[in-house]
């Protein structure tokens, strides 16, 4: 599976450890950032200057929770991949990809809720391999202690994989001002 990701936002440190995870779970040969002006992305896939609308590239579906289908395996049969708008989602969810994803091509969902960028590839993947939707566990919402007293609480969707709702990599440390990129 490739995939194309719009970037729609600046490489904030958040961002960036969205997109080395994306990088990893993807390999940097299947993965384009596209609307890319910006440094930083070198080593993580191929970068493009200009958006999907002005490329409208042939083959790939438009994640987009507001589509009316549902992504299925067999849409891999026929497709090579999918975009996906790099966007700092709110809660609640602004239907925004449908607003900045406007050229022409086939629109699936992953369900309703607002997935952080990296946890949307990794269930297309998922799906890409075989695996229903309904097959993959679910959590609404986590909650990362930063100290004893302190926590920070996520309202996005996070796949659960060995009993583990899937977390980018490095955010605890980046919440916590450990790291920076």
């Amino acid at each position: 599976m490739e995939v194309i990701v719009e970037n729609l936002e600046s490489l904030s440190d958040w961002v960036m450890l969205e997109y080395r995870n994306i990088s990893g779970i993807v390999g940097k040969a299947r993965l384009t950032f596209t609307n890319c002006l910006e440094k930083g992305l070198e080593g993580l896939g191929k970068i493009e200057a200009k958006s999907v609308n002005q490329l409208r590239p042939a083959g790939f579906i438009v994640l987009d929770p507001s589509a009316k289908r549902e992504l299925k395996p067999e849409d891999f049969e026929k497709f090579r991949g999918i975009i996906v708008g790099g966007i700092c989602g709110d809660v609640p969810p602004q239907a925004r990809t449908s607003e900045l994803i406007t050229f022409p091509a086939e629109r699936r969902n992953i369900g309703s809720g607002q997935f952080t960028t990296d946890n949307a590839v990794l269930v297309a993947k998922l799906i890409s391999l075989g695996t229903r939707l309904s097959e993959i566990g679910f959590v609404d919402g986590i909650e990362i202690w930063l100290n004893e007293i302190e926590s920070v609480r996520l309202e996005f969707r996070y796949p659960v994989i060995d009993g583990k709702p899937m977390i980018t990599p490095g955010l605890k440390e980046l919440l916590m001002g450990k790291e920076r990129f």
